[in-house]
């Protein structure tokens, strides 16, 4: 669905058919800012941002020097953005290497399942076929919760969308959203 909403541009078809202009902008972690370069002894680190299980989940982060996961800093840096700038943002960092939430979204739709299954991990770009195969590899090395760092980031993908104002005012009235940041649920 989260796919749909933006790759097939659901989402801005639906903002047009009210008409409103532009892209919608979202509230997200700003990774960059968090966890500022070098990247080469991060192992696997993502934004995070999402409630799960009643506890706001952000910027989990393992180094494989350390042998252990280490706590982010606080407080956590955020950015407003539109929809695109959002989705080329980087989100994750896995083996040293910036991963953007588009990457995030066709890992998940086309080689996790999400709406294709591809086995063979070869796509049309080498950087992205590289990338893909760098989440396969690391995505197990921390767990928060119930989830590996690659579902963490959709759902957080998923909830900061609902959580932008630019969204949120074309949902429903009494459609439940995600708590704010800085809040808790």
């Amino acid at each position: 669905i989260l796919r749909r909403l933006i790759s097939d541009r659901a989402l801005m078809g639906a903002r047009h058919s009210r008409g409103l202009k532009g892209e919608p902008r979202i509230e997200a972690i700003d990774l960059v800012a968090a966890l500022p370069r070098p990247w080469d002894a991060v192992g696997i680190a993502c934004t995070g941002g999402a409630f799960v299980e009643g506890a706001m989940v952000a910027l989990p982060t393992y180094f494989p020097s350390l042998h252990e996961p280490s706590p982010p800093p606080f407080p956590l840096p955020t950015v407003e953005r539109k929809l695109s700038d959002f989705m080329t943002a980087p989100c994750m960092i896995v083996a040293g290497e910036a991963v953007q939430r588009w990457t995030v979204l066709r890992y998940v739709a086309n080689k996790l399942g999400g709406v294709h299954f591809d086995r063979s991990r070869k796509s049309k770009n080498q950087d992205v076929d590289r990338l893909m195969t760098l989440l396969d590899t690391h995505r197990q090395l921390i767990r928060n919760l119930s989830l590996d760092p690659v579902h963490l980031e959709l759902l957080s993908m998923g909830q900061a969308l609902l959580r932008a104002p630019d969204v949120a005012g074309m949902l429903p009235a009494g459609t439940p959203l995600p708590p704010r940041f800085g809040t808790t649920p």
